[in-house]
């Protein structure tokens, strides 16, 4: 006595009906889209911040913000976005080094050196959304 196909018809069905609803929940976009919005939004408060007005205590405050946010999505990015992901590495670094000495100057003397790096900051920075959200 074997196992009519009466019998398998059914079980067939209810396994793929089972397996078409376990895909409705997935998501076919990579795990680095979802970063994007909050990326974007810790990068606008750090480059929008007026270090004459402001202090360097918020810039200091917004780019630590900023930096662990970013390095969420440059973890999940890497892989697809290398030379933009380092471009955003090393920008991050230089905007470290230039907060780390802005401690000891006078807020005119912190927001000229901040410019610059600053500006790198959101070049590599923009270069980096723009190439991940195309990707999402």
């Amino acid at each position: 006595m074997g196992i009519s196909r009466k019998s398998t018809l059914p079980v067939a069905a209810a396994l793929l009906c089972v397996s078409s609803l376990g895909l409705v929940g997935c998501s076919s976009e990579p795990g680095f889209c979802d970063e994007v919005s909050a990326t974007q939004t810790s990068f606008d408060a750090l480059v929008g911040t007026d270090i004459l007005a402001e202090g360097t205590d918020v810039l200091t405050q917004r780019y630590e913000d900023f930096s662990t946010q970013v390095d969420t999505l440059l973890d999940s990015a890497r892989v697809e976005f290398s030379d933009q992901t380092a471009a955003v590495e090393e920008s991050l670094q230089q905007v470290g080094a230039v907060l780390d000495e802005a401690a000891n100057l006078n807020l005119g003397a912190a927001a000229q050196q901040a410019g610059p790096a600053l500006e790198g900051l959101r070049t590599s920075t923009q270069a980096l959304l723009d190439a991940v959200e195309n990707e999402c």
